[in-house]
Parts: C-alpha cells; sequence; structure tokens
C-alpha cells in the first residue's frame, strides 16, 4: 500500500497512482450517469478528461453506460436518440484523448461484448470498458469479461471486465525508487512544517506567461513537488545498532521492501495462475530479484563495517577527551556503548553468542556461564 496514491475520489470518479520501483501507472474507476442525463455526462467526462491526461501508462475502468454505435437501433426518436447520444458522447471522450477500449480492439471484441443484462428484457448489451492510451494497445495481451466472478452487487446484471497489460521498460516510467513524496497527517499537523511549507511556496518565482500550458505547468508542479519534499522531510529512520548511518538504514529499508516484492512472487508463482503472463516472465523476476537482494546484502555489510569503524573512532576520541578523573561519568557511559558493540553483546555486528570460555576453553552461552558460576560457588 505505500506505493499507492490517491488522486482524487468522488461518488462517480477513483484515480489511484502508482509510484513504485520500476513501475509508474495510473488506474481510474468511473460509472458515467445513464444516458437521458446527457447535461450530467457531459459534466461528467468534463472531469474525467482531467485525470486521463497523464504520461505514464493509464487503465481506465468504466461502466460507461453508453453501447457500441453498432449495438443501437435504427429509430432516430425515443430512447435510441438518447442512447445515440450517450455513445457519441463516450466516442467523442475517447477520441479526445487518444484512448481505446479493449471492445475496439478486434482480436477482443466477442470476449468483451455482453457485460450488462436488461432487467426488462433479459438482452444482453455492452456498457463496461477498459480502455488505454492508443499508442499502448498494443501492450493488451489478452481481454475478456468474466462472468464466473462475483462482482458484489446484490444485482448481479453487470459482469466485471479485465485486461492484461505488458509494459515496456523505459528509463523514464522504470525508474528503481519513487519519485512522489508521501506526507502523513503527523507531519502536516506540525507548526515548523507549515511555516516551512509557506515559505518555500512564497519562494517560488513568477513563471512567464508566454510559455506553453504544458511547459509552465511542468515548471509550477515541480516547483511545488520540491517544495514538499523540503518541508516535509520523512521520519527519521531508527537504527537497532547505534552506529549505523542514515545511507545504511535507507539499504535496509531498501532490502526489506524487495524482499517483500519476492515472497509475492513466490506466491503467485506458486499458485500456478499467471493470468495470461507467461511463466518464465515471473520465474526470470524472481532470479533478477534475488541477484540484486545477494549485491545489496554485501553492499549493506560493507557499509554497516565502514560505520562501526567510524563510530569506534569517535567513541576513543570522546573517551579520551573525557577521562575517568576528569569525567567519570561521561567516560563511564562511553565505556558502555563500546562494550554493548563488542563480540557477544547487544549492539554486536555478529551477534554471535556464545564468546565466554569455560576452564578448558570451550565456549558457552551466557545463560550456561551463569549455571556454571552458580554451581561451582
Amino acid at each position: 500500500m505505500q506505493h499507492l496514491f490517491v488522486v482524487h475520489t468522488s461518488p462517480r470518479i477513483i484515480v489511484v497512482d502508482v509510484d513504485a520501483p520500476y513501475l509508474r501507472m495510473r488506474y481510474i474507476s468511473a460509472h458515467a450517469p445513464i444516458a437521458k442525463n446527457y447535461d450530467a455526462r457531459a459534466n461528467f467526462f468534463k472531469s474525467l478528461s482531467k485525470y486521463v491526461t497523464h504520461k505514464y501508462p493509464l487503465m481506465l475502468f468504466i461502466d460507461a453506460n453508453a453501447r457500441p454505435e453498432d449495438g443501437i437501433g435504427g429509430a432516430k426518436s425515443g430512447s435510441n436518440s438518447q442512447l445515440r447520444d450517450a455513445s457519441l458522447q463516450f466516442y467523442d471522450f475517447l477520441d479526445v484523448n487518444d484512448l481505446i477500449t479493449t471492445n475496439q480492439m478486434g482480436a477482443f471484441t466477442q470476449a468483451t461484448s455482453n457485460t450488462w443484462t436488461s432487467h426488462s428484457t433479459n438482452i444482453k448489451h455492452t456498457l463496461d470498458y477498459v480502455a488505454v492510451k492508443t499508442p499502448d494497445s498494443p501492450n493488451v495481451q489478452c481481454a475478456a469479461t468474466l462472468p464466473s466472478v462475483d462482482n458484489g452487487h446484490m444485482l448481479q446484471d453487470h459482469v466485471p471486465n479485465a485486461a492484461t497489460y505488458a509494459f515496456k521498460a523505459s528509463a523514464e516510467h522504470f525508474q528503481p525508487n519513487c519519485i512522489r513524496a508521501r506526507v502523513t497527517k503527523a507531519q502536516v499537523r506540525d507548526p515548523e512544517n507549515r511555516a516551512a511549507f509557506a515559505s518555500a511556496l512564497a519562494q517560488i518565482p513568477a513563471t512567464d506567461w508566454q510559455l506553453p500550458v504544458d511547459e509552465h505547468y511542468k515548471q509550477l508542479a515541480d516547483a511545488i513537488f520540491h517544495a514538499i519534499q523540503k518541508s516535509f522531510p520523512p521520519a527519521k529512520l531508527v537504527a537497532k545498532k547505534p552506529y549505523l548511518s542514515g545511507e545504511t538504514l535507507l539499504k535496509v529499508a531498501e532490502n526489506r521492501s524487495l524482499k517483500q516484492q519476492l515472497r509475492y512472487l513466490r506466491k503467485f508463482r506458486a499458485a500456478g495462475d499467471f493470468s495470461n503472463v507467461p511463466a518464465n516472465l515471473v520465474i526470470s523476476a524472481i532470479e533478477q530479484g534475488q541477484h540484486y537482494l545477494k549485491l545489496l546484502n554485501q553492499h549493506i555489510s560493507k557499509l554497516s563495517a565502514n560505520d562501526l569503524f567510524q563510530y569506534i573512532l569517535q567513541m576513543a576520541e570522546k573517551l579520551n577527551l573525557a577521562s575517568l578523573k576528569v569525567q567519570p561519568d561521561e567516560a563511564w557511559k562511553i565505556l558502555k556503548r563500546l562494550i554493548a558493540i563488542s563480540p557477544g553483546n547487544k549492539y554486536s555486528p555478529d551477534r554471535g553468542l556464545p564468546h565466554l570460555f569455560d576452564h578448558i576453553m570451550q565456549p558457552v552461552s551466557t545463560v550456561s556461564y551463569t549455571h556454571l558460576r552458580a554451581h561451582e560457588t
């Protein structure tokens, strides 16, 4: 859930962006007003157009309440007139925003038809669609309705419509790190953060209005994004070992995230249902993830060893300044910190136990050693 960002919610439109390592995408779920409400539909599609204009791949799941043009009767009056107007509205929306539905793709037209059943006539019609950007249409590998899936509604008049989408990697869309800042309520409630954000917004330079709209928007959006990053710093990671640096902790967090993704992929592979995704792609993703995890672990080990070395040098320097005679309390604190990272103790890098030895130099655990001493006395 940490990579899902809710952009907009309303009774008829939900927009969610995915901003994850190697994946940028927008999902939209929409439900258009019924055919006879022409003005309400016009406002709906006008609002929806704002969210389908997006530079990343897009999947729009929509109950358009509009049939394909060839699915409307020949009469030009009454309900047929309303149905035809509704159809024109929907397909004009698609054309203006350069979108295409899977129903318009010849290979999937039949499999994605008849998504709704009329209660009065029991006749099936096509009202539900999955739409993507027209340039991305070759990436749709499979599309079909899922009549066997319970849509959770008390009236089973609509059937879910699904599509399998294959991505083509690109440097812009598939960066290894997330590019969006997440701000929590606690960060927003902090008066210092709010004051810093107001100051950062006030420092955004004026933009030349002669610029094209897209360029103007990009400059302003980038400036606001940097203001958010600067004003709402992420919560500090807490080190279980006091000598670990911020850089090492970030790598540890990346390590945990990668392990979680690998667990999901392994479960997906174990299920044996690849939802039309070639099995070799899943297996390849697991193998590449495991290889990167190995390299990441090696890097964390090197960073951790360097952090420990630097920490010991700092403590030794502090101990030199605060001797037991001059500042005994401070010196004792420093000694305890050094003892804590020595082999066999709480913050030891190897956490190796036992490191105590008995009278014949055999290693024993701390608990065993305590029992031995109690027995001997």
